[in-house]
């Protein structure tokens, strides 16, 4: 009777204290909330999943081990219990009730079992996609301003080097001189010079 009422109050305890912080916190993660608030959230989560218990062991890695030994135990005992409850027709009413009771609660300890393994599992893979999800966003954000700065940059070269082509093209079309006559203006040679003056 003492076991009886042990189990009861650890299945108890279970549903009324290990379930809910995990649906909690998984439905406030979920929540479609602005980055500002989702961070604050993150900051939260974290402060409460990775709260220290019981010599340094994470409070997300501590419930996750004890709902996954809950599980396994209990998924024990309900096979145990598939395999050896029979329900005869020999048996009193009372009997088959008590048989079936037993069953019965082996498997609602094992769906409770169930959704408190889920429930913290779920929470912290949950934080950790959020947590890269947010991350991802940062960089995606700081890419995005420096391919703008870098555009900007590159459209003010681009415009400073077509500023200085038009200088250019202005600078070579004043600069140009006219076409001048090399016959006319060429000096006579040494050789010519000197038969000109001794033919005088």
């Amino acid at each position: 009777m003492a076991a009886g009422s042990t189990m009861a109050t650890m299945w108890k305890f279970t549903a009324d204290f290990m379930i809910p912080p995990a649906l909690v916190l998984t439905v406030l993660i979920m929540l479609p909330l602005p980055m500002t608030v989702r961070k604050g959230l993150i900051l939260f989560t974290r402060r409460v999943l990775f709260f220290e218990v019981l010599g340094g062991f994470k409070l997300v890695h501590f419930m996750q081990a004890v709902t996954l030994f809950s599980f396994i135990a209990t998924s024990l005992n309900t096979y145990r219990l598939n395999q050896e409850s029979t329900v005869d027709d020999k048996m009193t009413p009372n009997m088959k009730t008590s048989q079936l009771a037993k069953k019965w609660r082996e498997e609602r300890n094992f769906w409770i079992a169930v959704v408190a393994f889920l429930s913290w599992a779920f929470v912290g893979r949950c934080y950790a996609m959020l947590v890269e999800l947010v991350g991802l966003k940062e960089q995606i954000k700081a890419l995005t301003a420096e391919g703008k700065q870098q555009q900007q940059r590159l459209s003010q070269q681009r415009h400073q080097l077509e500023e200085q082509q038009a200088m250019l093209q202005e600078v070579g079309r004043g600069s140009v001189p006219p076409p001048v006559s090399t016959e006319a203006s060429a000096p006579p040679l040494p050789e010519q010079d000197r038969a000109q003056k001794k033919s005088l």
